[in-house]
């Protein structure tokens, strides 16, 4: 009856377990796929399902009994020949937690790797200030522009072919045209180098947090590990019979438990200790090269952050005017003044999307920086 409530009990504590890291593992699933944590999940699945699954066993022997083992029926100093089988089933209960911790150490392996490649990720894509966000915002400006942009084209080649205007004037606005084309097609290439990055932007200092915290909890996994090796609870059951000897069997079955434990597992604390302490000097060192440009980077994105607040509310100053001159110009329905907002209406363009890119730029560096 106890065997029966420690086995219900373990295998409850075993489901519990189970869940919670698999809850974990998908989270991570979801944040971070790649070839890396495929590998590490998948060799843990594969160590651990040796862990988790019971052990089957067949044995056979085959020699003389003596006669005072017990059950023997022969007379004193007779052997007889006997053929013994023994199979049935063997379970390490302590395997279940070995076989759970197996798996929750790959999802904090798996953690770690996305921490450091998520900074090494913000190195690269902020690097030459590029930001994703502002140039899909200039993107949206200049191709939304680009109807109109034509549209004018076409009404200056055909006030060109009445001999309204000038073929001069035809020339310039055919070069704006091609040069919203062209800052376009640059924006189109920006997008197209920059690596892939995280959908979100997150603070520098989140970043740096969750790379240390994924090194402690990586560390405390591989040492619950270590320690679990020192304790074995073997259950086994099966079935047990003798053949070719007079003995009698009537109930060939067997049930058998054994709890072991390694001494070794009292020096193992202060070991991991210092495994610890270790780990955390050896991740600090291997992330100092990383350490440093992030810090660097920080200088140039903070005084970036304060350049491009700037730039905007001289930039918006001129958009407003523009906005204003334009608006003013078309309402007089004269050619001269239609042909004047045209002409003012490309400096426009170049404003707004000077001001859409400038904007998306100074939240992600605000986001980056904490919100300073």
């Amino acid at each position: 009856m106890q065997l029966r409530v420690a086995v219900a009990t373990a295998l409850v504590m075993c489901c519990a377990s189970s869940s919670a890291a698999l809850a974990a593992e998908q989270t991570t699933h979801q944040s971070l796929e790649t070839g890396y944590c495929r590998y590490v999940r998948g060799a843990a699945k594969s160590t651990s399902a040796l862990m988790l699954a019971p052990e089957l066993f067949v044995t056979t022997r085959y020699g003389q009994a003596i006669d005072d083992q017990p059950g023997a029926t022969t007379s004193s100093n007779q052997t007889d020949l006997f053929l013994r089988l023994t199979a049935g089933i063997s379970y390490d209960l302590f395997g279940i937690f070995r076989g759970v911790t197996t798996r929750a150490r790959a999802v904090a392996e798996c953690a770690r790797y996305a921490a450091l490649t998520r900074l090494r990720e913000f190195l690269a894509t902020n690097k030459d200030g590029q930001s994703a966000a502002a140039l899909r915002a200039r993107k949206r400006v200049l191709e939304g522009a680009l109807p109109s942009a034509r549209s004018i084209l076409k009404r200056t080649r055909v006030a060109v072919d009445k001999g309204e205007l000038r073929i001069t004037e035809l020339d310039a606005t055919q070069l704006r045209v091609e040069r919203l084309q062209a800052q376009l097609a640059t924006v189109e290439q920006q997008l197209a180098g920059l690596p892939h990055v995280t959908p979100k932007t997150v603070a520098i200092d989140d970043l740096r947090r969750q790379r240390e915290a994924s090194e402690v909890r990586l560390e405390r996994q591989e040492a619950r590990l270590r320690q679990l090796g020192a304790w074995h609870l073997q259950v086994q059951g099966g079935y047990d019979r003798y053949f070719i000897d007079t003995r009698d069997t009537p109930a060939p079955v067997f049930a058998a438990a054994t709890l072991s434990y390694n001494i070794g597992n009292l020096w193992q604390y202060s070991a991991d200790a210092d495994a610890r302490a270790g780990r955390r000097e050896w991740a600090q060192r291997d992330a100092d090269d990383v350490d440093r440009e992030i810090t660097q980077l920080t200088r140039e994105l903070k005084a970036a952050y304060h350049v491009g607040k700037r730039r905007l509310q001289q930039s918006s100053i001129l958009r407003q005017d523009l906005e204003t001159r334009v608006a003013r110009a078309r309402k007089l329905h004269s050619p001269d003044a239609r042909r004047y907002a045209d002409y003012l209406w490309f400096d426009l363009v170049q404003t707004r999307a000077e001001c859409a890119f400038l904007a998306a730029q100074i939240d992600d560096l605000a986001t980056a920086l904490g919100r300073i």
